[in-house]
């Protein structure tokens, strides 16, 4: 909820630095007041100007971008599973040839590359037969 501008992205600026310090004396401040309505009113003004000041530096920041190039002011990567996600140490590589020797010598191999169909009857009845399909 108190997020600030990362200055590694936006270049911060000395305004942005006193916002930053003005915020830690509002949050001082919203536990004084005591009026629910005016809290809620300084609370807005703030998220507001705070609103403001963020749009104002993408707006800048876009503009540097299209200026200067991807390169030089790169887009920030989100972070998902699939970014920090650890690599496997188990998982088998399939082109192995080892696992591919694995493989064709295993018992169930024709099983697994379907050379035959397995005889398997999948019912819900309670007492099943081979007269129940």
């Amino acid at each position: 909820m108190w997020k600030t501008l990362d200055p590694a992205h936006t270049r911060s600026t000395p305004e942005q630095v006193q916002v930053t310090e003005n915020e830690k004396r509002l949050r001082e401040m919203y536990s004084v007041i005591k009026n629910k309505q005016k809290k809620s009113e300084l609370f807005n003004k703030h998220k507001t100007s705070k609103r403001k000041l963020l749009r104002s530096g993408k707006i800048k920041l876009r503009a540097l971008r299209r200026e200067f190039g991807e390169e030089k002011y790169p887009r920030q990567e989100p972070k998902t599973l699939e970014n920090t996600r650890v690599p496997d140490e188990t998982i088998i590589d399939p082109a192995d040839l080892e696992v591919k020797r694995d493989l064709e010598t295993d018992e169930l191999s024709s099983y697994f590359q379907g050379d035959f169909q397995p005889k398997v009857l999948i019912t819900t009845r309670y007492k099943c037969s081979k007269n129940s399909y």
